[in-house]
């Protein structure tokens, strides 16, 4: 699992989130509840922060990074 960029949620409830390990993007599925809680997590942060997500490339899945 690493730490990725969240960079959007799109209509079709997918993230889209950027590795800097790879330096790719990738599409990731989500259920309504996770693309509304990170849709929310985008609109809450100010202009210059980012939000940041565990992502597991092999499942396709994303994970909330706690900021503790």
């Amino acid at each position: 699992m690493e730490i990725a960029l969240l960079l959007e949620i799109t209509d079709f409830q997918q993230a889209v989130v950027y590795s800097p390990q790879t330096k790719k993007d990738y599409s990731v599925e989500l259920t309504a509840d996770q693309a509304e809680l990170y849709q929310s997590m985008l609109e809450s942060i100010e202009n210059d922060e980012d939000v940041y997500v565990h992502f597991d490339k092999e499942n396709m899945q994303l994970t909330y990074l706690d900021s503790e």
